[in-house]
């Protein structure tokens, strides 16, 4: 196990070109994805932002000659961003597959391994430390119902083409809504856990049948206060399979966002205004009578999106001369919130605030503002 230090503040510009063009990226599109960055690392040559989904490409893409190196010696490896995972037979291979790996990144990169995150490990260590919190969750038998289910589901030995091994797996009782339900109701009687567990109970939930989202919302609402991402891409998931649920999802959400604890974390306010943003959820008028919306960033934005969705248009016509009033952060949303102008009205309004767009290429988001028009909505759902 070992990872790459400092990776994303030491990657230089030259290498972000070069990659770009292996990829078959146009000139015009790499020199803005070079501007960009620049401009966020003040003009600095080497470097780029953590935390955005779009550095996270960049950094995939640029290690890419790693995986090579390590396909072409016949490892067995994966790799997230900066960190890998490399299967070795013996403590002497795995010595010398680091040191490989170190000279290439320095001689090539300029890169160097992070030495307090490299380790060697038994795979047998490696199977504890990755089941260690499974097991403060789930039985041993159920732990060995999981490993069976793993086992048939993606294919070990005859597993791999036997379709009657399939059908049982597919046929499960651990890996059903219900069970894992009931799961979170024995810890939650045993005092909260390891607030890991929920997190990975509520992401297999999203990828299951018939979640049961009355138990999710009456019996497990605190996990909104301490995993809200998670809550809210489960009520996601479960109103995709029963939309009739929408109703009591939208009682209880503006109930719970409007009472402490969760009134008083921005993120799950955010998490809980994206679901009316980006759907499922349905805004309409009256819903947030007496909600602040000026506590964050976060929700004035999100309030420019649903007085678009809401169809406000004069408030949107009496913003045109305000424009220059509005923050950087919020003047995305306000173009996107006006779109529900009519078509000749809105490209006249994004004309006449086009001067104080923010950005490094408003005349693009201007076109791209008019060009879009019609499709408000979707592009919300499609962010």
């Amino acid at each position: 196990m070992t990872d790459i230090s400092d990776y994303y503040q030491r990657i230089y510009f030259h290498r972000i070109e070069n990659m770009l063009a292996d990829c078959g990226c146009d000139r015009m599109s790499a020199s803005l994805i070079k501007k960009l960055i620049q401009k966020v690392r003040a003009k600095q040559s080497f470097g780029i932002p953590v935390g955005s989904n779009a550095s996270r490409i960049l950094a995939e893409a640029l290690l890419t000659d790693v995986d090579k190196l390590l396909e072409s010696k016949g490892l067995q490896a994966t790799r997230y961003v900066d960190d890998f995972r490399i299967l070795a037979t013996n403590e002497k291979e795995a010595h010398s597959i680091l040191c490989n790996i170190a000279e290439y990144l320095m001689v090539t990169e300029g890169l160097s391994l992070n030495t307090s995150k490299t380790k060697i490990l038994e795979i047998d260590d490696l199977r504890k430390f990755a089941t260690k919190r499974l097991d403060d969750a789930f039985t041993s038998r159920e732990m060995l119902e999981i490993e069976e289910y793993i086992r048939i589901e993606y294919g070990e030995d005859e597993a791999e083409d036997n379709d009657d091994l399939k059908e049982d797996a597919s046929k499960s009782l651990f890996m059903t809504s219900d069970q894992l339900f009931d799961k979170m109701d024995e810890i939650s009687s045993n005092g909260l856990a390891d607030i890991s567990i929920y997190k990975a109970i509520l992401r297999a939930l999203r990828f299951l049948p018939n979640i049961k989202i009355s138990r999710l919302l009456s019996d497990h609402k605190i996990l909104l206060y301490y995993i809200p991402r998670e809550y809210c891409l489960l009520i996601r998931a479960a109103l995709e399979q029963n939309a009739n649920k929408s109703d009591e999802v939208k009682e209880t959400l503006l109930q719970l966002v409007n009472e402490t604890p969760f009134s008083d974390l921005t993120f799950v306010r955010a998490w809980v205004l994206d679901l009316f943003v980006r759907g499922p959820l349905v805004p309409a008028e009256g819903d947030f009578i007496g909600y602040d919306f000026t506590r964050s960033t976060y929700e004035k934005r999100y309030h420019l999106l649903l007085r678009g969705l809401l169809n406000e248009r004069q408030f949107f016509r009496s913003q045109r001369t305000k424009f220059s009033g509005f923050s950087d952060w919020e003047h995305p949303c306000l173009l996107l919130g006006a779109m529900c102008l009519p078509e000749d009205e809105f490209k006249t309004w994004v004309d006449s605030v086009s001067d104080d767009i923010p950005g490094t290429f408003p005349k693009i988001f201007s076109k791209w503002l008019k060009d879009n028009h019609s499709r408000f909505p979707d592009i919300l759902t499609e962010a």
